[in-house]
Order: C-alpha cells, then sequence, then structure tokens
C-alpha cells in the first residue's frame, strides 16, 4: 500500500489523462472567473446583496440541471451530452468575452449581463458534468477507479487553491473581457478533450427522462450504502459546516484583517490538497465505507475545536485538518458510488450527488449564519458542531451497511423497475 496518489491511471489512458488535465484547466478558471466576478459586481454596486446573489445564479442552475443531466447522461450517448454541453459553456464565454472587450466592462445599468453569464454557462457545464462518470469505466479498469476518484479531488483542490489567488490577480490588473477570453480558451481545450473520446453507448436506451429520474432516486433510497453515504455528507454539510461563520469569527475573536480571512479559506483547501497528495492508503482501503464514518466524525470533531481556537495559528491548523478530513470523506464516498452504481445508472446517481455537494453547503451556511447571529460565532460554530456529532453518530446508526461496505464483495445496486 503506498502512501503517495496513485498516478496510475493517467498512464494508463492517454484519453482520461487529456480528460482529467483539460478538467484541471476548467477547475482553476471556473475558480478565478468566479472571484473575478464576484468583485467586478462589489467594484460596481458596493453591495454585498448583489454579491450574495452570485450565489443564487451558481446554485439554482447547478441544482435544477445537474439532475437533468444526469438523466440524460443514463439514456442519451454520453458523449453528444458532454459535448452539448461543453460546446455550449464555450460559446457563451467567448461570446461575453467578445462582448465586454468591445463595448467595455460593465456599469451599474448591466450588471445584470453578468448573472446571465453565470447562468447560462454554470447551466451548459452542469447539464455535461455528469457524463464524466461513465468513461472513468470505460477508459480504466475498475481497479483503478478508486485512484481516478482521488485524481479528480486533486484537480478540485488545485483549482480552489490556484483559481482564487489568479482571479484576484487578474481582476485587478486586466479588464474582464481578458479574464473570460482566458476561460473561453480553457473550456475550449476541454471541448477538444472531449470530442476525441470514444462513443460509448447510453446505458440505458429507449427511457424517458422523467422515468430516469424517478428510478435514479428510487435506487439511490433503496440502496443502503449509497443512501448512508449521501445522508451522512448532508450531515456535515447542512448541520456543521463553518464556512459562514469565519469573517466573524477572524474578525470579532482572532483579530485578523482581509488577509487573514483570505488564509483561513485557502486553509481548507491546502488541507485537502496535502490529504489528496498523501491518499493511497484511502484509495486503497478494504472498508471506504468505514473510513467515510470514521473522517465525517472526525470532520465534525475538528469543527468543534475551532470553535474554541484561542488564536489565528491554531484555527488556520483546524481548519487544514477539516479540509483533509473532508478530502478523506468525499473520496471514499466517490469510491462508493463507483463501485456500487451499474453502468445504466451512474450518470443519474452522480448528478444526485453533486447536487447534494451544492445544496448542502448553500444551506450550512444558512444555518451557521442564523445561528452565528444569535449566539455569536464561536457559540454559532459550537452548537453547529455538537448537533453534527448526534447526526452522524444517528446515520451511522441507522445504515451499518455503509460501515461494512468491502470493495471486493461490492454489488451493483439494482434499478427501481418503475
Amino acid at each position: 500500500m503506498g502512501l503517495l496518489i496513485d498516478l496510475r491511471p493517467l498512464r494508463a489512458s492517454r484519453r482520461f489523462s487529456v480528460l482529467w488535465s483539460t478538467g484541471v484547466l476548467m477547475s482553476v478558471t471556473g475558480q478565478f472567473l468566479q472571484v473575478a466576478l464576484a468583485w467586478k459586481i462589489y467594484d460596481i454596486t458596493h453591495s454585498p446583496l448583489m454579491v450574495g446573489l452570485l450565489g443564487v445564479a451558481v446554485g439554482v442552475p447547478t441544482v435544477i440541471f445537474g439532475l437533468l443531466g444526469g438523466s440524460y447522461a443514463d439514456t442519451r450517448r454520453p458523449k453528444v451530452i458532454g459535448l452539448i454541453g461543453s460546446i455550449g459553456q464555450f460559446l457563451v464565454l467567448l461570446a461575453a468575452a467578445g462582448c465586454f472587450l468591445v463595448v467595455g466592462d460593465p456599469t451599474e445599468s448591466t450588471v445584470w449581463v453578468i448573472y446571465l453569464v453565470v447562468v447560462l454557462q454554470i447551466t451548459c457545464g452542469t447539464f455535461s458534468a455528469p457524463t464524466r462518470r461513465p468513461y472513468l469505466r470505460h477508459l480504466l479498469g475498475r481497479e483503478l477507479l478508486p485512484s481516478a476518484s482521488s485524481l479528480y479531488m486533486l484537480s478540485m483542490h488545485i483549482g480552489m487553491i490556484l483559481g482564487p489567488f489568479l482571479g484576484g490577480v487578474l481582476i485587478g490588473t486586466v479588464t474582464l473581457g481578458v479574464v473570460l477570453i482566458l476561460a473561453a480558451a480553457a473550456a475550449g481545450a476541454y471541448l477538444l478533450a472531449v470530442f476525441f473520446l470514444p462513443d460509448i453507448p447510453a446505458g440505458q436506451v429507449g427511457t424517458g427522462v422523467k422515468h430516469a429520474f424517478i428510478e435514479g432516486l428510487v435506487a439511490v433510497v433503496r440502496s443502503k450504502p449509497l443512501r448512508g453515504a449521501f445522508l451522512l455528507d448532508l450531515c456535515v454539510t447542512v448541520i456543521a459546516l463553518p464556512t459562514a461563520l469565519l469573517p466573524a469569527l477572524n474578525a470579532e475573536i482572532l483579530g485578523g484583517g482581509p488577509a487573514e480571512y483570505g488564509l483561513l479559506v485557502a486553509g481548507m483547501s491546502i488541507g485537502g490538497l496535502l490529504a489528496t497528495l498523501l491518499s493511497g492508503p484511502i484509495t486503497s482501503a478494504k472498508r471506504p465505507g468505514h473510513v467515510l464514518v470514521v473522517a465525517a466524525a472526525a470532520w465534525v470533531g475538528a469543527i468543534l475545536l475551532l470553535a474554541w481556537a484561542p488564536n489565528f495559528a491554531t484555527a488556520l491548523t483546524v481548519l487544514a485538518l477539516v479540509g483533509a478530513l473532508d478530502t478523506v470523506a468525499m473520496t471514499s464516498q466517490s469510491i462508493i458510488l463507483q463501485m456500487a452504481v451499474p453502468d445504466n445508472l451512474l450518470g443519474r446517481v452522480s448528478s444526485f450527488q453533486s447536487v447534494a455537494g451544492m445544496a448542502g453547503p448553500q444551506l450550512g451556511n444558512i444555518r451557521g449564519g442564523l445561528l452565528g447571529t444569535l449566539f455569536g460565532p464561536s457559540a454559532g460554530i459550537a452548537a453547529g458542531a455538537a448537533a453534527g456529532l448526534v447526526a452522524v453518530g444517528f446515520a451511522a446508526w441507522t445504515h451499518p451497511d455503509i460501515r461494512k461496505f468491502v470493495v471486493s464483495k461490492a454489488k451493483e445496486i439494482e434499478g427501481s423497475n418503475v
């Protein structure tokens, strides 16, 4: 069992290597574009509420079209769906870049154009995202699927660390049109990677999208390991996630400024990146469900430590630990998904995972903000963590199958027959 991340999938398949590499570009540009757009909106309006609406522009199409894309990915040829979404994303970014390069940066009367660009770009990207899952099995052997899941976690953390930094630098030195041109170039590279993928058949032919969605949902509910994995994810994100309270914790308790706040946010991604680079034992674990339960409980326990951090250095260290444990949990969840879901359900189940990953943190931020307003940042974080520990214990107790899930004996879940 190696300690470092397993790079065999990148050597085993050139097409997977290209798809992953261009996905890293998309992750980085997606993050720097989000930071650049948020800063531009605030610079124009000086309104935190207007910046907050950017989250709505991202979240709503992610939920709606993520679920829709999952159903299409299973009932249509994955390459066709991937091309439709990738072409749409490329054209939206290219058109927006051309518009801002010719007309100039948006003003207060045209700031709505930014929201429109975000909605269209996220819609296209989210619609095609579930098509990546079927290709993992097609391009790689089953034994390499855990390692591929870890590599996708690595790409996410690279984007979350490099993207915000680059976005802040770019938007301070170049126009918004130039930023969008760079994002369009990355989208074009990803489009070419999808274009050269093999054309594999649909996992389930002759099924309507509505029927396919219901069938996927019922299959997840019937699968105790999957249901338990998703429930644990929602327990920690909805009930214990402290992200919304970090600004108040930094300013009121730790006495930090904007630079320190940025370090706190980056701390989680840095911890996640380190855990990904040292993910060999995680991807080779025989019982990923047991690892998931332990990581979720430790994650919430670390949040409880954050509530009473005496100084900035301690808080930053704890947040790095939180990010590392989050990576362990997400990687284990992805391994269970890849091993337990048949080809004809993979797109839909993957879309449920993506939507839960988006909706959980958004709900957690609302909950965290309310608790922080009522009790203050430290008490609000502690209250969420305490409730999270109870919720994780309840989820593990009611879903013992998640702890018993063994990779070598994993059986694919059955369809719902609805």
